[in-house]
């Protein structure tokens, strides 16, 4: 068992320093179905040697063997978080530390508006701990069905009532799977305990049937369990992130039920190796220590390739340790028995709420400080979208005024148009028209393209973002300005494929060249760089530092999006007033650009500027205004 607890717990980590096994997530499938065979195999004996199960010598041992490894982990991390956490995620964390010390851990993140395998929760450190909890509440009620089962037929012999507790456990993980087909895709779907039983109820299935499983021909289950690994590898290797439908996983969870149908055979030999007994032995603190340290890593190093793999790899030494003088000392040791048992889940559930409420008074603390303010303020909306200006249905008659800065005198008007990349230009480019004594009307749509084409696997083809085309164009064509400022995540819509480059290209210049038949200079404004990093998944250290500058080098952000560019410059060439305006000199330096400049930020995100950094575009565009012919 040893063994497919190893397989079981490589899968995860693997999965979380990101290493090619998309499917490794399954590997958390795989000890649900472990728990469910190993505690149902404990529970029988206990009922077939004293026909009733002790119910509080059963949760005494339970506190005994998973309380101690978790309070150390979350009152080490809550601590060191203080410090190595993502700055955005140090309150989620807290309470997280808070829920998990009660095993409520799934509880608390069904109702975050973040799910598992988005970005902003997997910056949580305490993220994984959602599995334990769901395994103590399948342990408070599990024990009640299968001593229920065993009650009803009592007086028929050993067979009969494991046949009852195979119908109470059958009937209850076909439920449970169902509610989990019903329910694919919710919070509830994923984290719920309910909507989890299945696997434990599948593991729980096997135990009961073992008397049957046993006469299984040798070579068969040998068979079986090399079917078994195969399944699993093969989920962990081709199923990709998902939605949480539990046929993703189905296939892992059947495969780690046939490996412990296989007591013989090439499969358990294997299982049996020294080496993978002893990570099987080690497996749930390595479970605990891994997550934590690839996201203080991650947080620490950003730019550091391989920095995820090395604190996985690291992440065995805290685990022996806990293992080696907390887990197992505890666990076999005679000291925590009776009434003592009590006051050690007592301390491991106090310790780490205090140490949990540390790290919610160091971020409030955090908050105050002068680098996470200048933070904070590089996260503020544009203008474009304070004014209401960024939407389907630009500059229409309700908009007119919000959308439109009217100079005294004017001597010519720029429309700035775009996605959010145009946006971020709204600050500079109505400076420099009140500078130039232009009349300025903004109209974005964040994540639609102007054009209207058809892109293969990139967003922004939707009725809004049509919509939104069609109103641009009219409403440019009406106002008939002296220029247009254009700007796009062309990058993003082109998605690396030649044939969407060519289709950008195409609808580019048709959009070109009705601008210029309505008198306007167009300045098509290449997109910025894109960082590396986004400050939100930086450290707190980092962040009171300044340092976590999302950098990127020159080189590999011309790579990125080299087709885009080529595809506009070719456009722009096509077109008779039209030219393209690259910023990059503007936000780089020689040979990388950064998201901070003078401890000063100057990108919001990934990719897009803060007001501060748009700022420092002003002078080109007031010199783009000046020589346009009035």
């Amino acid at each position: 068992m040893q063994g497919l607890r190893a397989v079981a717990v490589l899968l995860v980590v693997a999965y979380h320093a990101g290493l090619p096994v998309p499917g490794g997530f399954t590997g958390v499938d795989v000890f649900f179905a472990i728990s469910g065979f190993v505690i149902t195999g404990t529970l029988l004996r206990e009922l077939t040697g004293t026909r009733t199960i002790g119910l509080r010598g059963f949760y005494a041992r339970r506190i005994r063997r998973l309380l101690p490894a978790l309070a150390l982990m979350l009152t080490v991390v809550a601590f060191v978080g203080m410090l190595a956490s993502p700055l955005s995620a140090q309150r989620t964390g807290a309470f997280t530390g808070v829920a998990a010390s009660l095993f409520a851990a799934n509880g608390y993140l069904l109702q975050l508006p973040t799910g598992y395998f988005d970005v902003a929760a997997t910056l949580n450190p305490l993220l994984h701990t959602w599995t334990l909890a769901v395994e103590e509440q399948f342990y408070l009620a599990f024990p009640l069905v299968l001593l229920l089962g065993w009650r009803i037929a009592r007086r028929r012999g050993e067979a009969a009532q494991r046949l009852a507790g195979l119908a109470l456990v059958g009937a209850g993980s076909i439920a449970s799977f169902a509610l989990a087909v019903r329910l694919a895709g919710t919070p509830f779907g994923f984290y719920g305990a309910p909507t989890r039983a299945w696997e434990f109820g599948l593991g729980a299935c096997l135990a009961l049937a073992a008397p049957w499983a046993a006469r299984v021909p040798p070579r068969a289950a040998a068979a079986v369990g090399l079917a078994g690994l195969a399944m699993i590898a093969f989920t962990g290797l081709a199923v990709r992130e998902t939605s949480g439908d539990p046929r993703d996983v189905l296939l892992a969870v059947g495969g780690a039920c046939a490996v412990m149908l296989a007591s013989r055979g090439p499969a358990a030999r294997v299982l049996e190796a020294r080496p993978a007994v002893w990570l099987g032995n080690v497996s749930y603190s390595w479970y605990l220590w891994h997550w934590p340290l690839i996201v203080f890593a991650g947080a620490l190093w950003p730019h550091s390739s391989g920095v995820l793999v090395s604190a996985a790899a690291v992440s065995l030494a805290p685990a022996w340790l806990s293992y080696r003088f907390v887990e197992s000392p505890i666990r076999l040791g005679e000291r925590f028995r009776g009434r003592s048992v009590l006051r050690l889940a007592a301390g491991c559930v106090a310790v780490p709420v205090v140490a949990s409420a540390a790290l919610l008074g160091v971020n409030h603390a955090l908050q105050r400080s002068s680098p996470v303010r200048s933070w904070e303020a590089a996260r503020a909306l544009h203008e474009d979208t304070l004014r209401g200006c960024n939407g389907p249905a630009p500059v229409n008659a309700t908009r007119a005024a919000s959308c439109s800065w009217p100079a005294e005198h004017p001597r010519g008007s720029v429309v700035l148009v775009g996605d959010s990349q145009a946006g971020q230009l709204t600050e500079p480019v109505l400076r420099a028209a009140r500078f130039a004594r232009y009349d300025a009307y903004v109209l974005t749509l964040n994540a639609c393209p102007l054009l209207a084409v058809s892109l293969t696997g990139a967003e922004g083809d939707s009725a809004a973002c049509a919509r939104f085309a069609g109103a641009a164009l009219e409403t440019v064509t009406r106002l008939r300005p002296t220029v247009v400022v254009m700007a796009f995540r062309s990058d993003h819509y082109v998605h690396g494929s030649v044939a969407n480059a060519r289709t950008w290209r195409l609808g580019t210049e048709a959009v070109l060249l009705r601008f210029n038949a309505a008198g306007a200079h167009v300045a098509l404004v290449q997109p910025i760089p894109r960082l590396g990093v986004a400050p939100q998944g930086c450290s707190a250290l980092s962040m009171l530092l300044v340092s976590c500058t999302g950098r990127i080098a020159r080189a590999d952000a011309d790579r990125e999006r080299g087709l885009a560019i080529a595809a506009e410059r070719a456009a722009a060439g096509v077109a008779a007033n039209a030219s393209v305006l690259d910023l990059d000199d503007d936000l780089c330096g020689a040979t990388q650009c950064a998201g901070v400049r003078d401890r000063t930020w100057t990108y919001r995100d990934i990719d897009h500027l803060s007001v501060a950094g748009a700022l420092l575009l002003t002078g080109r565009f007031e010199r783009l205004l000046e020589s346009a012919p009035s």
